[in-house]
Parts: C-alpha cells; structure tokens; sequence
C-alpha cells in the first residue's frame, strides 16, 4: 500500500513524460540481470495506491495546476519483477493520463468561462463609458447654446 504519492505530469510540445515512460516500458529492451538462471516469481495479493495527486504543467497552460488523482488498486499478480513493474505501471500510467487530461479539459473550461465573465465586464464598460461620454457632450452642446437657432441668434445678436 502506499499513501499520498505526488506526481508530476508534463506536457511539452505535444510529448508528455508518461509518453516518454510508456515507450520505454513497451521497448521490449532485455532488463539487465546480475545473475544467470531462472527469474524469480513475484505474488501479489493486493496493490493500493491511495490518494495520488499530482501537479500539471502544460505548455498550454498559463501555470500549473494541481489535480487529484483518485485511487488505484490491482488485484492478484502473479509474474516475474520485469512482468510485474509493466503490469502495475501500465494501469497507473493511464489512470494519470486519463485524470490529467479530464483536469487539464476543466481548467480549460474554467479559464474560458472566466475570459467570458471578463468578456462581458469588458462590453458593460465599455457600454456605461459610452453613455457617460454621450451625456457629457449633450451637457457641453447645451452649455453652448443648446437651445434653438432663433433662441441662440437672439441672445447673441449685437444690433437689438
């Protein structure tokens, strides 16, 4: 069992680092032995992993984010140490793609949902600057003779 594991999930240019182990492991490359003969067999009732979390970092992400990553448990293993490390990494591996990408779909979601909320804040400012602006020329427009043109002849006309 183990508790509170983190995890760093990176997203590069399209290469994540679980990519990057996921081929190493599925290679095929001999693992080296120091002896020769029979590997030995490891039995393994139970794997629990509890409460995995983790940072994001993607590229296109404005910061990191940090994720849950749930629980992982794998029952019954029966195989030699090379068999069992694919074994057990190969379900973790695609627990921490499959959260990081349904992580990475939220805070994408949130980030547009907020660039809306701002959106609109944006349009109502702009709106209420527009009818500020629009009153202070009708209250300049009437400061100088906002009246009709008779009106405004008169009041200036030099001859009367």
């Amino acid at each position: 069992m183990s508790r509170d594991p983190f995890v760093l999930y990176e997203n590069r240019d399209g290469m994540t680092n679980s990519d990057a182990l996921a081929a190493r492991i599925n290679s095929g490359e001999p693992v080296e032995t120091s002896e020769a003969g029979p590997q030995p067999r490891l039995m393994v009732d139970d794997i629990l992993i509890q409460n995995i979390t983790g940072n994001l970092v993607d590229d296109r992400l404005p910061s990191p984010v940090q994720v849950s990553l749930g629980d992982l448990e794998l029952c019954k293993q029966d195989r030699d140490p090379a068999d069992l490390a694919s074994q057990v990494m190969a379900p973790i591996i695609s627990q921490i793609v499959r959260r990081a990408a349904e992580a990475l779909v939220s805070k994408v979601t949130e980030l547009i949902t907020k660039s809306e909320q701002l959106q609109k804040q944006v349009d109502e400012g702009r709106q209420q600057l527009e009818e500020a602006a629009g009153n202070a020329l009708n209250r300049v427009g009437n400061l100088f003779g906002g009246g009709s043109d008779d009106e405004n002849c008169s009041a200036f006309d030099v001859n009367h």
